[in-house]
C-alpha cells in the first residue's frame, strides 16, 4: 500500500500497488477497489502498473502515473513494453470513478514518485539546482515572475 488519505466522507483511501487500483479501507474487508486504470481489466495480486502517489482535494483524487524505464526493476515485465503508458497524473472524481482530467509529461520525466497539492499557489514550477534557471524565479505574496539578471 502506498499513499493513503481521508476523503470528504471520512473514508480512508489508498493506492494499492499490489492490485493496481485505488481502494477504500474498512473493517469488513481487506480492501474495496474503487478505481483502476483503463488498461487493468481485472484484479490480480500482481503489480501491473505501479500506481504511485496520491492526493485528495475534495471529491477529486490526483493519482501519479509512471512510465517504466527499461533499466527499472520492472523493466522486463510485459507492461514495460507497452507504448500507451504515460508519466504524469490523472484526476478522478471519487463519487463516480470518472476520469476528469489528465496531465502528461512528454519529455524529461519518466516516473512520478509522489503527488502533493499546493493550495493557493500560482504557477508553481519544478526546477533542480543543477541549472541556473531556478534563480530567475521571483515570488511575491500575490504574484510570481521570471526575472532577467544582469551583471553589475
Amino acid at each position: 500500500m502506498h499513499d493513503m488519505g481521508w476523503n470528504a466522507n471520512g473514508e480512508l483511501i489508498g493506492v494499492n500497488t499490489a492490485f493496481s487500483c485505488l481502494c477504500r479501507i474498512d473493517g469488513e474487508y481487506s480492501f474495496i477497489p474503487i478505481w483502476r486504470p483503463h488498461f487493468i481489466t481485472d484484479l490480480q495480486s500482481e503489480d501491473r502498473c505501479h500506481l504511485n502517489g496520491m492526493t485528495l482535494i475534495g471529491d477529486h483524487l490526483f493519482i501519479g502515473l509512471s512510465r517504466l524505464r527499461k533499466t527499472h526493476t520492472f523493466g522486463e515485465l510485459p507492461l514495460a513494453q507497452r507504448d500507451d503508458l504515460i508519466c504524469g497524473f490523472e484526476v478522478v472524481h471519487l463519487p463516480t470513478g470518472a476520469k476528469v482530467s489528465q496531465f502528461q509529461f512528454h519529455a524529461t520525466c519518466e516516473e512520478v514518485y509522489d503527488i502533493c497539492a499546493l493550495p493557493g499557489l500560482k504557477r508553481p514550477g519544478i526546477f533542480g539546482t543543477d541549472s541556473p534557471n531556478h534563480r530567475k524565479a521571483i515570488v511575491l505574496p500575490k504574484d510570481s515572475f521570471w526575472g532577467e539578471f544582469s551583471k553589475l
